[in-house]
């Protein structure tokens, strides 16, 4: 009987803590993006960013209702930028440095949105530069551009990019440390 209760018990454990993995939202992370777009029978699919998902995924517009947070893409210039499909605007520049260490500083630092205004488009993203973005609802997530490269694939020139990034799922504006 008393090995019973011991297996019970262990079981229990086991299953609470699998089941409270589940409600846990990661918070930050590192990812990359790029601008390829890939084909999928007759439409494009393009690389997105979900804070809510921390994850980088594949969105299709004609097949997905869940639409990432944000894309990068390449303008005319070769500079590359973030695109949002959000109604509103939704990017904010809190920061452009010239070093890692400063731009780091000034990332980890920032715990409070404190912004004016919005942009459709970041544009153009840099290395060292720090963006806030408002979620189409109203979360907040902060983005530390770590590196971008630009690059030939199949003809066409891509880019990537490299950022750090924190979310605050619940609406506030202030971001845990």
């Amino acid at each position: 009987m008393k090995i019973y209760k011991t297996v019970f018990i262990l079981v229990f454990i086991l299953l609470a803590s699998a089941c409270s993995k589940d409600n846990d939202v990661k918070t930050s992370g590192t990812h990359s993006i790029s601008s390829e777009k890939i084909l999928e029978g007759q439409t494009y699919s393009y690389y997105g960013f979900s804070f809510s998902k921390a994850s980088v995924k594949l969105y299709n517009d004609a097949s997905s209702s869940d639409r990432p947070d944000f894309g990068v893409g390449m303008n005319q210039d070769s500079l590359p930028y973030f695109d949002t499909e959000n109604i509103e605007e939704s990017f904010a520049l809190a920061g452009d440095f010239s070093s890692a260490d400063s731009a780091l500083a000034f990332f980890n630092s920032y715990v409070e949105v404190d912004v004016s205004s919005y942009v459709g488009l970041a544009q153009p993203v840099f290395k060292n530069q720090i963006w806030i973005f408002k979620t189409r609802s109203s979360t907040y997530g902060k983005i530390l551009i770590l590196n971008t490269i630009n690059y030939e694939k199949n003809s066409h020139m891509l880019t990537e990019v490299e950022f750090k990034w924190v979310y605050q799922p619940d609406g506030s504006t202030f971001f845990n440390k």
